[in-house]
């Protein structure tokens, strides 16, 4: 099965950012909620073991908090906001999320920080993405910053993805 670990926002904000990505890539807003992707998707087939050790790293760090900025394009095909992590708190824990058994080695792309608004491969033309990022630089200016309490792990199931686990941060 395939799973990644990610960071939601608040309801609120979760709602606004849906409220946009419903109107320019509705696809992507039904098949998976707002979020700030900490490990990529990988595969495991063996047991949930692994989510002990995410347990334990999740463990090691205390309530942090995000800003979302600038959106900004990967190529022409993927329209997203970056996010500011002034402590590098996020920074930390990603490196060592990476370095459990289970993820190491499955990921070697740096990694960058961000919140997908837009994507072509579900049907948002670059065009559209452009019109997106017009709204979404005026959207950046009501949000509040993002408090994170917890990692979510999301698991693919036939209808898309899922909530599998949520990982606390206990510190």
């Amino acid at each position: 099965m395939k799973y990644f670990i990610g960071i939601v926002p608040n309801t609120e904000t979760a709602q606004v950012i849906d409220q946009l990505r419903i109107l320019y890539c509705p696809k992507l807003a039904h098949h998976l909620e707002p979020h700030i992707t900490v490990i990529p998707p990988f595969e495991s087939f063996e047991n949930l073991s692994w989510l002990i050790d995410m347990k334990q790293v999740t463990c090691l760090f205390s309530e942090f908090s995000l800003r979302l900025s600038e959106p900004f394009f990967f190529g022409k095909r993927v329209l997203s906001f970056s996010v500011l992590d002034d402590q590098a708190i996020l920074t930390d824990l990603v490196g060592i999320l990476r370095g459990t058994q289970q993820i190491k080695d499955r990921d070697t792309r740096p990694y960058h920080a961000h919140l997908t608004l837009a994507m072509q491969s579900f049907g948002t033309s670059y065009e559209r993405m452009l019109e997106m990022r017009d709204k979404a630089k005026m959207l950046l200016m009501t949000l509040p910053p993002l408090h994170i309490e917890e990692v979510i792990v999301f698991a693919r199931e036939t209808s898309g993805w899922t909530r599998r686990t949520t990982l606390s941060l206990c510190k």
